[in-house]
């Protein structure tokens, strides 16, 4: 909307002001008007023109009070969202370092499990083959022993195995997040019995570690919510990237727990934390729940950079 200027207003205030003294000068206003309310002089009409002249300058003066007011509480609404605008900088400049050193702990503690954990596992299961294996006993109860010791190691390694996927997704640095998503996808489907198909486009080797693992994060935590929640039949997960952003969704055509507003037992920390890891890098998380199914969808604006 173009604004005026007041320098502008005021001259044509002050011409229409001097056109109309000269129509009084030539026509006689004040002369004619004297005569017209001499009949009224007992109620004293002829004060009136002063009268409303004077109500006039307070209306101006009243007027340039509340425009004086406006421009003020105008001046102190920007300031307050320049300092909102840099306090969500902030925020999200924390959470993105917070993020990452969360990462990193889990990073540490996925190491330390499949450095000490797995070697040590692996340890017991040789010993205890061996001594199952062992010509020289002869007891069938420490071979059953022995046996079961295996196998508990076994377990415990599948356990730690896992527990290493959910703390750091293996060749994610490596393969990549579209390996790692397809994986993921394999896995979830025979873990839960459950059609879960992955579909992407575009390139996706080079998103960088924040993004790479925001992404992972996410399709991880929606495929746990409709693992959860919601009775599906086919689950679809797709990541695409076009020139300037990355879109990754994932759709189900089960029940969902949410309403229209995302509110539910979906709306827990998993979601909260999935919206501030998006939130960190910029982007938006939108949820669509219907009878159809729910529809869990992040864009991250990428640079221009990679």
């Amino acid at each position: 909307m173009k604004t005026r200027s007041p320098l502008r207003d005021a001259v044509l205030v002050a011409g229409v002001a001097a056109g109309f003294f000269m129509l009084s000068v030539v026509f006689e206003f004040s002369e004619f008007l004297a005569r017209r309310t001499e009949v009224f002089e007992r109620w004293q009409l002829d004060e009136l023109p002063l009268t409303l002249m004077v109500l006039a300058l307070g209306v101006a003066w009243f007027a340039s009070r509340r425009v004086a007011e406006l421009r003020a509480a105008l001046a102190a609404q920007a300031r307050a969202e320049s300092e909102t605008a840099q306090l969500l900088r902030q925020n999200r400049d924390l959470a993105r370092q917070l993020i990452g050193v969360q990462e990193d702990e889990r990073r540490t503690i996925a190491r330390e499990l499949h450095d000490e954990l797995g070697q040590y596992l692996s340890a017991i299961k040789v010993d205890a083959v061996s001594i199952e294996r062992s010509p020289a006993n002869r007891d069938a109860s420490v071979r059953t022993s022995a046996r079961a010791i295996a196998d508990a190691a076994d377990h415990m390694h599948a356990i730690a195995r896992g527990m290493l996927t959910r703390l750091r997704p293996q060749g994610l640095d490596e393969l990549g997040v579209a390996a790692c998503l397809q994986e993921l996808a394999e896995t979830w489907e025979q873990r839960h019995g459950i059609d879960c198909v992955f579909l992407s486009s575009g390139k996706l080797d080079d998103l960088g570690e924040s993004v790479n693992i925001t992404v992972y994060r996410m399709v991880q935590e929606s495929l746990s919510n409709v693992a959860r929640h919601a009775q599906a039949r086919r689950v679809t997960v797709r990541l695409e990237r076009d020139a300037h952003r990355l879109t990754v969704a994932v759709e189900d055509d089960g029940k969902t727990a949410m309403d229209a507003n995302g509110k539910g037992s979906c709306s827990g920390l998993g979601l909260l934390g999935m919206n501030e890891r998006i939130g960190a890098l910029g982007g938006t998380l939108a949820i669509a729940a219907g009878a159809e199914g729910m529809r869990v969808a992040a864009v991250l604006p990428l640079p221009d950079n990679i």
